[in-house]
């Protein structure tokens, strides 16, 4: 059995920098590291709403959701 990738929905929680000019860069490498196409990879970037360590700019957050869909391998 073999695992094919429906979606990957990444969510980056940050206050700074600001990535929406690296998004592009970001996807590209996602997509190709794990042989899929744009379509199937969703990268969005937010703040945390003034809260935690994430708005002391002390750290940054990272949610990452993969969709998979089992298939056959060919010949099995």
């Amino acid at each position: 059995m073999r695992h094919d990738i429906l979606n990957v929905d990444v969510t980056l929680i940050l206050e700074r920098p600001n990535v929406a000019g690296f998004k592009t860069l970001m996807k590209e490498n996602i997509v190709r590291s794990l042989h899929t196409t744009e379509g199937r990879v969703n990268i969005k970037a937010r703040t945390h709403e003034k809260m935690d360590s994430v708005v002391e700019l002390k750290s940054l957050s990272c949610h990452v959701v993969v969709t998979l869909e089992k298939t056959s391998a060919e010949g099995s």
